[in-house]
């Protein structure tokens, strides 16, 4: 089991493509003074890509895994979710993992 955080002013709704960040001080920076989840998942039996983010990815603030259609092509390839290196607006360093699948979505306990 991991322990990961998710923050947002309206509560956390689990679908394909929710980031979820490592650090419980930049959830708390994303709620932006809402809540911030503790979430457990199972990685265990899921297919987890690491991948990068490029400059420009980072200057158009398009990560990877944005697009539905981005999603669908990792999930078709058997991907259930994708972890990178990410930052906040202020420039705090986390690890993002995003999931994808419905698997990786069932593996979580909130």
């Amino acid at each position: 089991m991991s322990t990961y955080y998710h923050g947002s002013r309206n509560g956390i709704a689990l679908h394909s493509g929710v980031c979820l960040v490592d650090r419980e001080d930049v959830a708390a920076a994303y709620a932006r003074g809402g809540d911030v989840d503790v979430v457990t998942i199972d990685m265990s039996g899921l297919a987890v890509r690491e991948v990068e983010v490029t400059d420009e990815q980072r200057d158009e603030v398009e990560y990877p895994g944005d697009s539905e259609s981005e999603r669908a092509a990792l999930i078709a390839d058997g991907v259930d979710a994708i972890v990178y290196d990410d930052e906040t607006e202020t420039g705090r360093q986390h690890r993002c993992l995003r999931l994808l699948s419905a698997r990786a979505l069932a593996a979580v306990a909130l």
